[in-house]
């Protein structure tokens, strides 16, 4: 007896992400944590999560690859604000690139479209994970343009003006973009090579109750519709079936976190799991369960790092890490220590 339905992905070429393999994700929340769940399943230099911080839209969407895709776009000055909380932020990003002082800012900035260009570089498979198609304008008075924000940045209401994307507008937006990911050549080769990136969309399951049930639910539906169009379209794009997966095959508020509008934890792994099955090659699978070992063993933390115990542990896992490195042909990895009670740090 079956008391639940799962939800089956219809795609013929299963399996492609492997060890070599380079991510990039943009979009929501969720973006975020799926991207965090995939970071523990391989090396983190070799996945880039939101350069332009969290976004929801997606005209801010496009807008990031757009700045993204070309070199030599530079972001607008207009787009630096002054807030009324006394930082300075960028429409155009999300809180990550705030900063104290407009100079900190735009380094913060610079530093961003650095990280996110070589992300899309190198990047084999995009995921893109589409929230919401309300979208909020910048029309503060003496505003340079009225332009489409990623984050409100806790800005007066009056400041902003909300739209809703038509259908339309949304898969023309991002297609646009893809288009140019999929014709420009690698800048770095100098030749005109197309880059055959590999677009994976998802949508988010985070509910909108400041919209209302409904208005949450058709936003949901006419980004569907546009993802479903964008993906007939364009070679090479997939859709990822998250929202089915929470909505219809866990559907259970069991699933969601405290607030009952972002998934829990265990969602996200669930999902993540499914992507896994869906998408991992099986070396790539061998390779998780290696790099998860390797890291358990790093995040260990030793109570006398100092005994003899305790050193030949260290070495151990230090030999461990090198053929590990080998036999993926994989640079020297920084793996989390907390030997000495400190945080841990990032690959």
């Amino acid at each position: 007896m079956q008391f639940r339905t799962a939800v089956e992905w219809h795609d013929t070429e299963a399996g492609w992400i492997h060890p070599a393999s380079s991510l990039l994700l943009l979009g929501s929340c969720f973006a975020d944590a799926v991207g965090g769940w995939l970071q523990q399943k391989m090396p983190k230099q070799q996945i880039c999560i939101n350069p332009f911080g969290t976004l929801y839209n997606p005209k801010s969407i496009a807008t990031a690859l757009h700045y993204l895709i070309d070199d030599s776009e530079e972001i607008p000055q207009h787009t630096y604000i002054e807030g009324s909380d006394g930082m300075w932020h960028n429409l155009l990003f999300a809180g990550i690139v705030s900063a104290p002082t407009l100079a900190e800012c735009q380094a913060r900035v610079t530093q961003a479209l650095t990280k996110g260009r070589k992300a899309l570089r190198s990047a084999d498979h995009i995921f893109i994970t589409l929230s919401t198609d309300h979208v909020y304008r910048w029309i503060k008075q003496g505003a340079a343009e009225k332009i489409v924000v990623a984050n409100c940045h806790k800005e007066p209401a009056r400041y902003f003006a909300e739209e809703v994307m038509s259908i339309d507008e949304t898969i023309s937006t991002l297609s646009a973009e893809l288009e140019k990911i999929q014709q420009s050549g690698d800048t770095q080769s100098k030749t005109s090579t197309p880059l055959h990136k590999r677009i994976v969309f998802t949508l988010s399951p985070f509910r909108y109750l400041k919209h209302g049930m409904h208005e949450s639910a058709l936003s949901k539906a006419r980004l569907m519709i546009s993802i479903d169009e964008i993906c007939k379209r364009h070679a090479g794009t997939k859709y990822f079936p998250a929202y089915e997966i929470i909505n219809d095959e866990l559907r259970d508020y069991r699933f969601y976190a405290p607030d009952m509008i972002h998934p829990s934890p265990v969602a996200v792994e669930y999902i993540g799991r499914r992507l896994m099955q869906w998408t991992f090659t099986p070396e790539m699978k061998i390779f998780s369960d290696e790099y998860e070992a390797l890291t358990r063993d790093f995040s260990h933390r030793l109570l006398h790092p100092d005994s003899p115990e305790a050193q030949k542990f260290i070495a151990r896992r230090e030999e461990k890490k090198k053929a590990f490195c080998a036999k993926y042909n994989l640079p020297d990895l920084v793996l989390n220590s907390k030997d000495n009670g400190e945080n841990p740090y990032d690959l």
